[in-house]
């Protein structure tokens, strides 16, 4: 579950926020400006944990934006749309507000049901993506319940029992050239 969503430039000014009503507030954010962004220590990961929260994070150096995801780290490996939904969230919020940000000026973006649209997207596909990945059940491995192959499945070159016989009569279809 997505706690915050958070679109601001690097000189502070928030252009849009979506918070779930859970959420822990900005913290996971300042964490994020104070520890990664101020530092110059934005590198090629674009993740960054900050106690019970795992933040992804999108740099726009041509717009100077910041678009920042926050959810609950126990939730990271469910949340594969995270990413996805940044990248879609970017290229519509620069396309969207494209005049206002070469511009340079203050704006007030409504952007909430853009976002809402994406961020449902986003999950349908992480949803699924996450059930075409599922493991067998063991029935459908279609192992016998020795773990031994069925009569149907070769044997393996190793095993004495596959050893060929003295009879070659079935042997005739061999391309040997003894002479």
């Amino acid at each position: 579950m997505l706690d915050l969503f958070t679109i601001f430039t690097k000189g502070g000014v928030v252009l849009f926020k979506f918070m779930d009503s859970a959420s822990s507030g900005d913290t996971p954010v300042n964490d994020l400006i104070r520890e990664v962004l101020i530092k110059g220590q934005a590198g090629s990961t674009k993740s960054f944990s900050s106690n019970a929260h795992g933040l992804q994070y999108k740099l726009d150096n041509e717009h100077d934006l910041i678009f920042v995801a926050v959810y609950a780290k126990q939730l990271e490996k469910n949340l594969t749309y995270i990413g996805p939904l940044l990248d879609a969230v970017c290229k519509r919020f620069k396309s969207k507000f494209a005049d206002e940000l070469k511009a340079k000026a203050y704006f007030e973006p409504s952007f909430e049901e853009d976002f809402k649209a994406l961020r449902a997207a986003a999950e349908r596909d992480g949803r699924d993506q996450q059930s075409t990945t599922k493991m067998r059940s063991y029935e459908e491995t279609k192992k016998t319940p020795s773990g031994k192959p069925s009569k149907g499945d070769r044997m393996d070159a190793g095993d004495s029992s596959a050893a060929p016989t003295a009879d070659h009569s079935e042997d005739d279809d061999d391309d040997d050239d003894d002479g």
